[in-house]
């Protein structure tokens, strides 16, 4: 058989044909990888998505892509790429790394899975600036910025996000179904809130529905219809207090979290605080400061505190429930260069830091002291007014001391007939002073007989004598008096320039609503004391006189000066 020349050429034809189907199906570039990728078997490209020159030969908006195990490039019926084995595209808004990845140039959409659901090192991270999502599956569009997320985690400020499906429809928007936020670790979730659906906007602000409060996987018996949460928070701006986990308490009070609440800025001036503590066996505690502020002029806080202190379960031998209360206020006003007001009032009940303060100095307290003044000086000196009340209370004894209010008037020292001009033949009567100050005093002094097992308290006896004369076994009610003296002193009594001379009296007057008679009963040998009940006044003077002179003399081996008084 002769062999026909016109054969050869079909199965050239063929060979050309595939050879140049195959470049346009399975185009791949060789190229040296990025650093950190593994030199094995690493391809990369890069294909623009637009007409745009950087001006080096490289489209300005292209995407770089490279895997480590095997890179295919479509380019028939559209321009798709297929990445296997630690894969990366790069591109002007982020870095995708992921197991495996399907890219669709023309539509500019990206696919990326693991390399099984196993492996966890080839989850998909998508990187965006600072923020970084890490999910199962990632369907993204890196032209309009526009994904979906499968069983994603995204990191926010002070905190954690992991939704079952996440989705952004634009830049500053993300919807979250299924949703967790926490500030813990993502691998130990020890509280965490769980909603329904949740929206971040601008990545600093969160808003929830149907959320439920967990600790360690325990649900909290409440649903929050719905809420906020801001994810960034600097001195102008409200938001979550980041709570903590306490665990020491678990014999008496379960597992819980400390500080848990909201931070609320009002506006340069005020500013409030709500905080809680809860446990799973029911005891709770709520806190709430609120601070203000008005430049040099006054500044301070007034914080509010309840527990509710109980056992683990209601059959348990020691179970109980206790209340504790606190208020404190704390204000530093400056009213005017001559008058100033300070107040630093602490009251609570026995054993409220013992229930709830976590600071040790606290709990070892066993008296709260509070305070209250004003103060006012006359601009020309003439005269000085104070006004105060402090009280002291002991938790150990169980007693009340209020000293207070009380104030104190006084004037300043006057000379009455000392002329404008200065001489030095003055007269006695010019050398006469005066000075007037008075001073008023009130007392409370509450000591029960049963320190421990008292059942009136200090505001009820304070608001009943009859109660405080039960509680105390005595009369001494409120305690008070008026105390005023008067000064008067002869700067000069002998005319003479060798001799310094004076003479003072000091007369007070004392009033009292009440006073105290006591008697002598024959029949019981026994001193007996009464107490009268009406305005008494009591008197009383003292005198003084000085005399001193400065003697001065010499001697032929020293000096000597003598000063006798």
């Amino acid at each position: 058989m002769r062999f026909q020349p016109k054969y050869l050429l079909i199965p050239v034809l063929i060979a050309i044909g595939t050879i140049l189907w195959s470049y346009e199906v399975f185009g791949q570039v060789m190229a040296p990888p990025d650093q950190g990728m593994s030199n094995v078997g690493s391809m990369e490209t890069g294909i623009g998505t637009d007409g745009a020159n950087s001006g080096s030969g490289t489209p300005a908006n292209a995407v770089r892509f490279q895997a480590n195990d095997s890179l295919i490039v479509r380019l028939l019926n559209g321009r798709k790429a297929f990445l296997f084995g630690t894969a990366k595209i790069t591109h002007s808004t982020g870095t995708l790394l992921a197991g495996k990845i399907n890219m669709n140039l023309d539509s500019t959409t990206v696919e990326a899975r693991g390399s099984s659901l196993q492996d966890s090192l080839t989850m998909p991270v998508l990187t965006m600036g600072e923020d970084e999502i890490k999910s199962n599956r990632i369907l993204f569009n890196y032209k309009t910025e526009k994904g979906k997320f499968e069983d994603a985690q995204v990191n926010v400020s002070d905190g954690l996000l992991i939704g079952a499906k996440i989705k952004n429809v634009n830049k500053s928007e993300v919807f979250i179904q299924d949703g967790i936020y926490s500030t813990c670790p993502p691998d130990y979730l020890y509280y965490y809130l769980e909603a329904k659906q949740m929206k971040v906007v601008d990545e600093e602000e969160i808003f929830f529905t149907n959320a439920r409060l967990y600790v360690l996987d325990i649900p909290y018996p409440f649903v929050l219809p719905f809420g906020y949460v801001p994810a960034q928070m600097d001195k102008k701006r409200s938001g979550l207090l980041t709570p903590t986990y306490v665990f020491d308490a678990q014999a008496s009070k379960g597992i819980g979290l400390h500080n848990l609440g909201w931070f609320q800025y009002i506006n340069d001036y005020v500013t409030t605080t709500l905080s809680a503590d809860v446990f799973t066996s029911g005891t709770y505690y709520a806190n709430n400061s609120t601070q203000y502020r008005l430049a040099d002029r006054f500044s301070g806080a007034i914080t509010l505190g309840y527990s509710r202190d109980q056992g683990l379960e209601p059959t348990d031998p020691d179970f109980s429930t206790q209340i504790n209360k606190s208020i404190g206020i704390r204000h530093q006003q400056t009213i005017s260069p001559y008058a100033s007001i300070s107040a630093n009032v602490n009251l609570r009940t026995a054993d409220f830091f013992n229930q709830n303060s976590f600071n040790i100095e606290d709990r070892a307290q066993t008296s709260s002291t509070s305070r209250i003044a004003y103060n006012y000086r006359d601009p020309e000196g003439l005269f000085s007014f104070s006004t105060n009340a402090s009280m002291v209370q002991n938790f150990f004894t169980n007693s009340t001391s209020l000293d207070g209010p009380g104030f104190t008037f006084s004037t300043k020292t006057l000379s009455p007939f000392k002329p404008s001009g200065s001489g030095s033949n003055a007269k006695w009567y010019e050398s006469i002073t005066l000075r007037y100050n008075n001073n008023f005093d009130s007392n409370f002094d509450y000591r029960p007989i049963d320190a421990d097992t008292a059942s009136i308290g200090f505001i009820d006896a304070f608001l009943s004598p009859s109660q405080y004369r039960e509680a105390t076994g005595t009369n001494d009610y409120i305690q008070l008096g008026l105390k005023q003296s008067a000064n008067l002193t002869v700067g000069k009594i002998i005319d003479s320039p060798y001799i310094n001379s004076s003479v003072g009296v000091q007369l007070n007057e004392y009033w009292y609503p009440s006073s105290i008679n006591k008697r002598f009963d024959p029949e019981t040998n026994q001193v007996i004391t009464d107490k009268v009940n009406g305005f008494v006044a009591g008197r009383d003077f003292s005198s003084s006189l000085s005399l001193s002179t400065t003697l001065y003399g010499t001697s032929t081996k020293k000096k000597v000066r003598l000063v006798l008084p």
